[in-house]
């Protein structure tokens, strides 16, 4: 015997990010049930927050609850000195130098058709950022940093910002460095998918939202390098220029589809306002239906002067990150003692209302 439940699933993926902050209570008592029964879930109920973090707590490494926050933990992953804890964000410090670092949560894995996960990062900008200043604007909050003449000149093209799901491995749970002559063997065969955001001068005009799958290689180095990451799907052409001191949301729909094939939705913000349109793509061959982290890099110089941790300058802030996941339907298969607690249940409503 089998009792079968289904939600419909939301029109609009990128309007649920927003709308859906708290974690669903129908979904949460009923798997909070079916452990009490013995009952054995196949699937999840709509859209449920597995992570939905805003670091109230102001400490980046604690997985579990917090106040109001549903929490990840944010971990190195090129350098111990790429990352910060601040009130209520956490940092990527990359300044001058490229660095990575990673969100951590509990591995989802699109099993069906109609199977989805949503990231939604947000982020705010420093007061220096490479595509909005002159050579003379870069110096000189160099120099304020303490950096004193310029170390060379402000990016002159392919510098980029990185944000993207990836399977998990033991051990990714934990601050880790990798580099060119150290590779990490944890990076080594990591699957995955992720966005390429240009930081660029003003006189770019085609900066556009570039989909590139990650596939597994012995690169041991996560989002420093685009080898082994070929692009499946670029634009549409938002011609967006990244300003200091500004909040941006990268929200990333992942849905597996009826051909096993992987549909993708990405969506840009600046200030809250969506910039452009909504890049919609295939991948016909996936390399990964689970995930498990989400990775963030930026470029040398693209963003904040300074590599110092606990300075202004030195890199992006992350305001929150929000993953969740929304499976279309629930098939539930009842253990026979669940059956028989099902049946008691039952003739006790009977009684009930009989009385």
């Amino acid at each position: 015997m089998r009792l079968k439940l289904s939600f419909d699933r939301p029109s609009h993926l990128q309007q649920e990010v927003f709308q859906m902050r708290n974690r669903n209570f129908l979904a949460t008592s009923f798997a909070a049930f079916a452990m009490v029964c013995g009952l054995s879930l196949s699937a999840n109920a709509q859209l449920v927050d597995i992570v939905n973090d805003s670091f109230t707590d102001g400490d980046r490494a604690v997985t579990g609850m917090s106040g109001s926050d549903l929490e990840a933990g944010f971990f190195n992953t090129s350098s111990s000195a790429g990352i910060e804890s601040n009130a209520a964000t956490v940092g990527l410090v990359s300044g001058t130098s490229g660095r990575q670092i990673h969100a951590y949560f509990p591995t989802q894995t699109l099993n069906s058709a109609g199977d989805t996960i949503i990231s939604s990062l947000t982020f705010t900008t420093p007061g220096f950022v490479a595509s909005n200043a002159t050579q003379a604007e870069f110096d000189a909050a160099n120099a304020a940093q303490g950096g004193g003449a310029s170390i060379g000149t402000i990016p002159a093209g392919g510098d980029d910002l990185k944000i993207g799901l990836f399977q998990s491995v033991p051990g990714l749970n934990a601050d880790i460095t990798a580099s060119t002559g150290t590779p990490n063997p944890l990076l080594s065969g990591l699957a995955g998918y992720h966005v390429e955001l240009d930081v660029e001068p003003t006189t770019v005009t085609n900066q556009d939202l570039d989909l590139r799958r990650s596939d597994p290689s012995t690169t041991g180095r996560l989002l420093a390098t685009n080898t082994g990451t070929p692009s499946i799907g670029s634009g549409p052409d938002i011609g967006y220029v990244f300003q200091p001191n500004t909040q941006y949301t990268l929200i990333q729909s992942i849905m597996r589809n009826a051909a096993s094939g992987l549909d993708f939705e990405v969506s840009f913000f600046e200030a809250g306002v969506q910039l452009g349109s909504t890049l919609l793509n295939t991948d016909a061959a996936p390399n990964a239906f689970d995930f498990g982290i989400l990775a963030i890099g930026a470029s040398s110089e693209a963003f904040g002067v300074s590599n110092d941790a606990g300075v202004a300058d030195n890199g992006i802030d992350i305001n929150n990150l929000t993953i969740q996941v929304d499976i279309a339907e629930t098939t539930v298969v009842p253990e026979p003692s669940a059956l028989a607690l099902l049946g008691l249940m039952g003739c006790a409503g009977l009684m009930r209302r009989r009385r």
